[in-house]
């Protein structure tokens, strides 16, 4: 199906090119701005779908797609792209909350919803260098090791609180969902100014 979408678009570019060329040697004003108005429409229709396109390479900001890698990990990314997935670096701007399942976390027994995550990523998974932003202040910063098992760390860096206080973390997967916190110190160390 893709292909017959690829052929058409390749078609009325090529009509359009030889149409315009045509009117704009006779001089047909209103001819002209009918093809300009139709050939924004053409690109309207190509970015509503142009995630599936093999030859897209970037998702971009002004036209992010909705991103669904399961209930936790879902909401509009834009960045890089490859066969479908998120590639290289990008940004997930987490919503969907509505079915009541999202990548959190929970301090003095307050649940936190991530709001965001920017950096790398491989095969539609966190790996490398990246910052997820969570609801009150919160943010960890640090690497990130994709696909979540049993006993995997899966990431280690900083958790920071409002910029002036962090400690550093290690996150181990119990599941392919859950996780559990290891903090390397007893308490939040304050950031001297």
């Amino acid at each position: 199906m893709l292909n017959v979408f690829r052929c058409i678009y390749i078609f009325q570019t090529i009509i359009f090119i030889g149409a315009l060329i045509h009117f704009i040697r006779k001089k047909d004003l209103s001819s002209i701005l009918l093809l300009l108005c139709d050939m924004l429409t053409i690109v309207i229709v190509y970015f509503q779908s142009y995630e599936e396109y093999s030859w897209t390479k970037e998702i971009y900001s002004w036209a992010p797609i909705d991103y669904l890698a399961n209930g936790y990990n879902e909401g509009e990314y834009y960045g890089g792209w490859e066969d479908e997935y998120p590639q290289g670096y990008g940004r997930l701007t987490y919503r969907h909350f509505i079915d009541e399942e999202f990548y959190s976390i929970i301090y003095h027994g307050e649940t936190y919803r991530a709001l965001y995550y920017e950096g790398e990523f491989e095969h539609g998974r966190r790996m490398g260098h990246g910052v997820v932003v969570y609801e009150g202040g919160f943010r960890d910063e640090g690497e990130f090791f994709g696909k979540w098992e049993p006993g995997k760390v899966v990431f280690i860096g900083r958790r920071w609180l409002n910029d002036d206080r962090y400690y550093d973390l290690e996150v181990v997967a119990i599941n392919g969902v859950d996780a559990k916190d290891y903090p390397k110190s007893d308490d939040w160390i304050i950031v001297d100014e």
